[in-house]
């Protein structure tokens, strides 16, 4: 973990403090998402869904969600593992 301007960075991603995961989910998303990182490309958030499990890559180009892993849990093992490919 690289420590950056008071932000951390893993392997090139970004996982957001919650005062600024709350500011984004609420102006990008309202109820739709929570946005928990961002992997620093394309303007793509990692995001949760309401009652899903699941952790979704967004890519506002297409205003798209698709599943990157089943459960937090996963999605923190392959980020540490550097084994998201978006």
């Amino acid at each position: 973990m690289i420590e950056a301007g008071g932000e951390r960075h893993i392997h090139n991603m970004l996982m957001l403090p919650i005062e600024e995961a709350i500011t984004e989910s609420e102006r990008d998303f309202r109820d739709e998402a929570f946005v928990i990182g961002r992997p620093g490309v394309d303007g793509i958030l990692f995001v949760l869904q309401p009652g899903r499990p699941d952790v979704y890559a967004y890519y506002p180009i297409e205003s798209e969600f698709s599943l990157i892993a089943e459960s937090v849990v996963e999605f923190l093992k392959a980020w540490t593992a550097n084994a998201i490919r978006l």
